[in-house]
Formats: structure tokens, C-alpha cells, sequence
């Protein structure tokens, strides 16, 4: 179990985030989501050391059973240096609120599951965001082939408790990846 200790200046930067962005986040289009509210909290996080940096827009594929699983994650975690390597947390999918399209849990999932076919381990993290609600999933490659995710509730980024535990979350994957 990871703890983390959300500073003093980490938890005016959440406040001021929200504050700023309370009354309109809900009708954000998914360039405005990402550039005032998700690479803010990304970027105070810093993923990126000399082995391991955050990616944004890289596409993703394997073969697995037959079939070709491809995704474009809006971000995730991987080592590499001009490209990603090897994957470790994806966050899929910034929709917005309001008619809010497609399904980023399956897309999230398929980049999940392609990450852990190409990364040959069993088990990986990631996460999708719709609106003011972000979502964190764990799926497990199973010692019988099967597969089996667990999938968080949704934490509502504009509630102080619940921006900082995506924070300390995403504190979490620092600790365990970026070392």
C-alpha cells in the first residue's frame, strides 16, 4: 500500500484548479478538458525521469487470439526515449460531460490489454476520464489465460477529497513506474 502526503502548495494547486474551472469544466470540449484541467494535474505529478516519461497520442497495437488490437491513448507511462517502449498506465479519453461519445472504458481496456500482451506481465493500471468524472481500472491477466478488471467509482475532480486521491493515485503510479 502507497502513501503519500499531499504537500501544502499540492493542495493550493488543486483548490485554485478547481476554483478556476468549476463553473464551466461540464461544457469543455476535449482540447479545453485536457489544456486547463488534466495536463495541469498531469503535469504537477511529473512522471518523467531519465527511463520513464508520460506520452501523449501514441498509438498502441498487438496481435493477441487472432485479432489486432490498436488504440491511440490520450496519455500514458512508458519508458522509451523519442518513442514509448514499454507501457505501464493509460488514461483514455478525455470526453466531455455533455453528449459525451464513444466508450473509453473499452478503449482504455483494449490499450490495457495490448500493453500486457506486448509487456508480458499480468497485471497493468489505467484509467479513463468523462467530464468531471475520472475512473481508475486494474486489469489482471489470470493464471488460466482468462482476463478480469476491477474498476473504481468515479471520482468527481471538481470535489477537493476526490481531486486529491486521483492525485495521490496518480502519486501511486509514479511511485511504482517512475523510479
Amino acid at each position: 500500500l502507497y502513501k503519500y502526503e499531499v504537500q501544502k502548495e499540492e493542495e493550493l494547486f488543486l483548490k485554485k484548479l478547481i476554483e478556476r474551472n468549476r463553473s464551466l469544466l461540464s461544457d469543455y470540449n476535449e482540447q479545453t478538458l485536457t489544456t486547463k484541467f488534466i495536463a495541469p494535474v498531469l503535469n504537477n505529478v511529473k512522471f518523467d525521469n531519465e527511463h520513464v516519461k508520460d506520452w501523449y497520442e501514441y498509438g498502441i497495437n498487438c496481435k493477441l487470439n487472432g485479432w489486432t488490437l490498436s488504440g491511440q491513448p490520450d496519455f500514458f507511462v512508458a519508458t522509451g526515449i523519442n518513442k514509448p517502449r514499454i507501457p505501464y498506465f493509460f488514461l483514455q479519453e478525455y470526453k466531455r460531460e455533455v453528449k459525451s461519445s464513444g466508450f473509453p472504458n473499452y478503449q482504455v481496456l483494449t490499450a490495457m490489454l495490448a500493453a500486457l500482451t506486448l509487456n508480458k506481465t499480468r497485471i497493468i493500471r489505467g484509467g479513463y476520464i468523462v467530464g468531471k468524472l475520472w475512473t481508475f481500472i486494474i486489469l489482471e491477466k489470470l493464471e488460466n489465460g482468462d482476463y478480469e478488471y476491477f474498476i473504481s467509482e468515479g471520482f468527481d475532480c471538481l470535489t477537493y477529497k476526490h481531486l486529491k486521491q486521483i492525485y495521490i493515485n496518480l502519486q501511486a503510479v509514479k511511485f511504482l513506474y517512475c523510479k
